[in-house]
């Protein structure tokens, strides 16, 4: 977006209606999740909007919203974030391909209208190799949760306009399905564009976008859960027994959010040795085997082996819907002939989902 073709391009910025429906999914993935955004849209349209549709974004580009974190506001989790995407006729099926990138840090505004943002911590392409799909004319979302990204100071949600399927490259006359912005006026820190050739500016200060060529502010949403205070915890019971390789020990990670991962972790157990895994929603515990047995009576029972480390690793995703509080015993019984009663016990572990 040479200056240029921002005078020829964004001056084709008009109102347009937008209707977007309940399947934008706008509302946060959980009611106690913190819900960002900057623009004077409702949360969740259910109404034609009045939006902007900004042409001038061309590919390699980038629009991004600046979030500031409250005074001792907890480490936030990314959970989702969104961007609108339309036609400046309101016409829907346009589509475009975006990266995804989030910066973490204050921004720093310039007299001149250029910007320095934080340190990026998360590129979808370079992370991951994905992208993100967006079509018009809806706030589109994207899922966050499978990358783990968490942000302790303010932070930056940025979208950067990868390939628009409709008008690739940049067309002289402006890409007419774009990022569009909602609202009047010139309210100067928290918008933000990325303009090949100079970076990162504030579209309402830098040059004169605004408010002939830019308004509002850029329709960019996050959802976020406080770190620490939403995950699940996993507490070491013992009551295992010593083998051939030591003191089998098994460990339980992951947050207990349903859709999260979980993982079981065995070690320092016989090599290439038969497992039976007892699972359990309650614990009568009993002394056996020369140890304690926490999941009794066991709910599940499943057999595996461990490697030739003497190692085994379980992972899975933890189920959706389970009941806030709710517990499960988890403890290995291994085939060890070295032992008197052949058994050798891991220690018993216990997860509380959040």
């Amino acid at each position: 977006m040479h200056l240029p073709s921002v005078r020829r391009a964004l001056v084709a910025a008009v109102a347009v209606a937008l209707f977007v429906g309940p399947a934008t999914a706008q509302i946060c993935p959980s009611p106690s999740d913190t819900f960002w955004k900057n623009d004077i849209l409702p949360d969740n349209p259910a109404t034609p909007q009045n939006i902007a549709v900004v042409p001038g974004v061309c590919e390699g580009e980038a629009v991004a919203q600046y979030f500031q974190l409250a005074p001792g506001q907890a480490t936030q989790r990314i959970k989702q974030v969104a961007v609108g995407f339309g036609h400046s006729a309101g016409t829907g099926g346009f589509q475009a391909v975006l990266n995804v990138e989030i910066y973490e840090g204050g921004v720093t505004f310039n007299p001149n209208g250029t910007a320095v943002l934080g340190t990026k911590v998360f590129d979808l392409a370079a992370d991951t190799g994905q992208s993100m799909q967006v079509t018009s004319t809806s706030i589109n979302s994207f899922d966050m949760t499978p990358y783990n990204v968490e942000v302790s100071d303010d932070f930056v949600v940025a979208f950067r306009m990868d390939f628009n399927v409709s008008f690739p490259g940049c067309p002289p006359g402006g890409a007419n399905a774009n990022f569009f912005t909602a609202g009047t006026g010139c309210a100067a820190g928290s918008s933000l564009l990325d303009v090949q050739g100079t970076g990162w500016v504030d579209p309402t200060q830098w040059s004169v976008l605004c408010p002939i060529f830019y308004r509002g502010q850029w329709v960019i949403r996050a959802c976020t859960e406080d770190v620490g205070g939403s995950a699940g915890t996993w507490d070491d019971l013992g009551g295992g027994t010593v083998g051939v390789n030591g003191a089998p020990t098994l460990a339980g990670s992951g947050t207990l959010v349903g859709g999260q991962p979980a993982t079981l972790l065995l070690t320092n157990a016989p090599q290439n040795g038969l497992v039976l895994a007892w699972f359990s929603l309650q614990s009568n515990p009993i002394n056996a085997l020369g140890g304690t047995v926490y999941p009794v009576p066991f709910t599940n029972q499943l057999f595996f082996f461990t490697n030739f480390l003497g190692s085994l690793q379980l992972q899975t995703l933890w189920p959706v819907g389970v009941p806030s509080g709710t517990q499960v015993w988890f403890q290995f019984l291994l085939d060890d002939p070295s032992v008197i009663h052949g058994i050798t016990l891991s220690n018993a572990v216990k997860a509380t989902t959040p």
